[in-house]
């Protein structure tokens, strides 16, 4: 909220509960001191000083643009021949301003949920897209802000909408407190996460009150020791360390064993192909 990292496109996610409303208005009174800032009116009159109380003194970069006048094209003739329409493009209505302007420019859409009421929400996340792409004369490209009703739109639809955006703060209140949740992706990929409390003051100023740390969920590491599949048996399956030595030092009687000791009488056997050799019933004399 401080504006401290760089941000694309950002969304303020309000509910009935907190308005978002307010803090659109701070942005924009921040924002139009050092920037030419263009103004989509969906949601209300397009009239500046709904937005800013001090309109009069920053009027020079701010430019509103009306879209709640005539937007479902009902009027015949129509009121304003630049009057937005929800089937209209807004990349291909703001290229010119934007590609004219001399200075870093910023785009706010007052209702996001009013376009995707009347649009496919692929049809308006490609027209955002497309906002993104344009660029001034100085070859920087704009930056845009909007207002998103979550309490309005399915799960998948806001989810399909904040994937293009690099920040997004979803409002709430908690404790009688306005509470800020911010997801800001950095162009490295990493994602920073904060949760604040925050006041306006009279004059839409944001004044921060706390920020929490959001705590990351640590993986319980897996144990290392395998588990023991004889454990708890009612026999024994597996051998002592003497058993194993003495196993190993047993000559059975039926194998050649290499520079033996003539004498007395000797049993030699020597399997051929066709005998099934049983290790553990060399004599095959068991029933198993």
């Amino acid at each position: 909220m401080t504006r401290k990292e760089e941000w694309k496109f950002a969304i303020i996610e309000d509910s009935l509960k907190c308005n978002g409303l307010p803090l659109l208005k701070a942005f924009i009174m921040q924002l139009v001191r050092e920037h030419e800032v263009h103004i989509l009116c969906f949601d209300r009159v397009p009239d500046a000083r709904s937005y800013m109380p001090s309109a009069a003194d920053t009027s020079i970069g701010l430019f509103v643009h009306d879209g709640c006048t005539d937007p479902s094209d009902w009027c015949d003739p129509p009121p304003n021949k630049h009057c937005l329409k929800y089937s209209s493009s807004l990349s291909d209505h703001l290229k010119s301003s934007v590609e004219s302007s001399h200075s870093s420019v910023v785009i706010i859409i007052d209702s996001i949920t009013t376009l995707l009421n009347h649009r496919p929400v692929t049809s308006l996340c490609r027209d955002i897209y497309q906002l993104l792409k344009l660029q001034t004369s100085n070859g920087k490209p704009p930056v845009l802000l909007g207002l998103l009703h979550s309490d309005v739109h399915d799960e998948h639809i806001c989810r399909a909408v904040s994937y293009l955006a690099s920040t997004t703060m979803s409002l709430t209140v908690q404790q009688q407190q306005l509470t800020c949740r911010s997801v800001h992706r950095r162009p490295s990929g990493k994602v920073l996460k904060e949760i604040e409390t925050f006041a306006l003051t009279d004059g839409y100023e944001v004044v921060a009150l706390k920020k929490f740390e959001v705590q990351k969920k640590q993986a319980t590491p897996e144990p290392n020791e395998q588990p023991d599949p004889t454990a708890g048996l009612t026999f024994k399956l597996t051998l002592e360390e003497k058993e194993k030595e003495d196993r190993s030092q047993l000559v059975l009687p039926y194998t050649r064993v290499k520079d033996a000791v003539t004498g007395g009488a000797q049993i030699f056997y020597e399997p051929d192909a066709n005998d099934d050799f049983d290790e553990e019933d060399p004599d095959d004399d068991l029933n198993v």
